[in-house]
């Protein structure tokens, strides 16, 4: 907020793009889908102001910041923030914000981006949590919206102070590039990573009279016009020092699959006779080249879910054993139970997010695959039983490149061991990803692996 005693302006034209899919949960409800995303009057799909500064606000907290004099708070004698957040404008295909009411007869129905964002399913991925039986815990199965991979927005980004401080407002910009800064839904589970592509800033001093001209030129709400200077280049992703990375560089052994997708890969009549029953997950994704954008169907997609269940189960067993925590029943003991929930997250109670970042996971090249056939004989008619003949899309070989972040916390050594052994067993092929495990399926080796930071911590 601009005010007298504030006469020092900071203002910066952000757009960021999409590295993961985002999903920033509407309060409209849908007989079709359990949730939808945002959107503007338009109908695209939109960042909401308030979502952008809870964001900063958490990473300001994280980082030690004075979030009550930047932010504001809800007392009565605070001071009104000294941040503002503008909405976040999606982009259309050549790469402009679209801002301000749009005409129906402006939209381009040729234009196969702008289509698929003007979707009310964009993206639709499923969710399930599985019980210790194998099956879906009550409630705990649903689906979500999102926007893909690749999407941009462009937003504002003003600081309002007494003083001229470059310092402390290059420390604000900083925090866009924070491993905690993640928007909307799902960031345990993959969703919400974005990077900046340009950081456009302005710096107006109300002190001198000539500024008010100034202002008056450039506060248009135009995002397109070239004004202010790029600094993007002046910062750089680095993992903070409160986290701990791990790389898993993975190769698969034989056949994997991870997911259910819609459509299989490949052509019908050239690499199977019908569509196979279950195929590999995969999704559309924008792509960007000179500007303009394009979309690449039916990019071969590792959902972070699939991964961090795995792990999750796989470190309960390590955790249990160096615990000596044998007790009978399928519950394990609640220090086990607590120490677990803090580092993979809960949707118990109030919900808890848990210190354990994976991202989900594009293949640029998609492995060679195989439609293999399944079935189950009657063991009284030699026949096959009914239901039980299907078909299975599956890749062959290939590989990727799993990076994780742990938020360093209250981890006991124990805890942090376990789930070393976890990413071990996977690099070492004992632990399975994906369906098939009990037919060989889903089993990596790792070309190179690296989790010093967590031995370190674990010894």
């Amino acid at each position: 907020m601009l005010l007298h005693s504030t006469p020092i302006f900071y203002s910066a034209r952000v757009t960021v793009e999409c590295e993961t899919p985002l999903s920033i949960k509407a309060d409209e409800s849908d007989l079709t889908i359990d949730s939808r995303i945002v959107r503007d009057v338009n109908g695209y799909p939109t960042l909401p102001g308030t979502s952008i500064a809870g964001v900063l606000r958490s990473v300001a907290r994280a980082c030690q910041a004075d979030d009550k004099t930047l932010f504001g708070a809800a007392s009565d004698d605070a001071n009104p923030s000294q941040i503002q957040v503008s909405f976040g404008f999606i982009h259309n295909s050549h790469n402009q914000p679209i801002i301000g009411l749009r005409p129906p007869e402006q939209h381009d129905s040729q234009n196969e981006v702008e289509t698929l964002l003007k979707d009310l399913m964009p993206i639709l991925r499923d969710q399930v949590a599985l019980n210790e039986y194998g099956a879906a815990q009550e409630g705990a199965k649903m689906d979500r919206t999102a926007v893909p991979k690749g999407t941009r927005f462009s937003f504002e980004l003003n600081w309002a102070t007494d003083q001229k401080n470059d310092e402390q407002w290059h420390k604000i910009l900083s925090w866009l590039y924070h491993p905690q800064f993640r928007l909307g839904g799902l960031t345990r589970r993959g969703f919400g990573k974005v990077k900046v592509i340009s950081i456009k800033q302005q710096v107006y001093d109300f002190t001198q009279p000539d500024t008010l001209t100034q202002w008056q030129q450039n506060r248009q709400l135009d995002f397109n016009a070239e004004n202010g200077e790029e600094i993007s280049h002046t910062f750089q992703a680095t993992h903070n020092a409160d986290y701990l990375h791990f790389s898993l560089d993975l190769e698969a052994e034989d056949f994997w699959r991870i997911g259910q997708g819609e459509k299989a890969l490949g052509t019908l009549g050239k690499d199977f006779d019908k569509e196979p029953d279950l195929k590999p997950y995969t999704e559309v994704v924008i792509e960007w080249q000179n500007q303009q954008a394009s979309l690449k169907q039916q990019q071969v997609v590792i959902p972070a879910s699939g991964i961090k269940g795995a792990l999750r189960h796989r470190t309960l067993f390590h955790y249990r054993r160096l615990l000596d925590d044998f007790s009978d029943g399928i519950e394990p003991c609640e220090r086990t139970n607590t120490e677990l929930k803090e580092l993979f997250g809960t949707t118990e109670g109030e919900g808890l997010a848990g210190a354990l970042i994976i991202d989900d996971i594009y293949l640029d090249q998609t492995p060679k695959h195989k439609v293999m056939m399944h079935n189950k004989i009657d063991r009284f008619t030699g026949g096959t039983i009914d239901g039980a003949l299907f078909s299975e899309q599956l890749l062959y070989g290939g590989g990727f490149v799993l990076n994780g972040l742990i938020k360093q916390g209250n981890q006991s050594k124990p805890l942090l061991e376990a789930f070393r052994l976890a990413l071990t067993d996977l690099a070492e092929g004992r632990l399975a990803l994906g369906g098939g495990a009990t037919k060989g399926h889903g089993y990596f080796q790792a070309r190179q692996a690296n989790f010093t930071q967590l031995e370190e911590k674990a010894n």
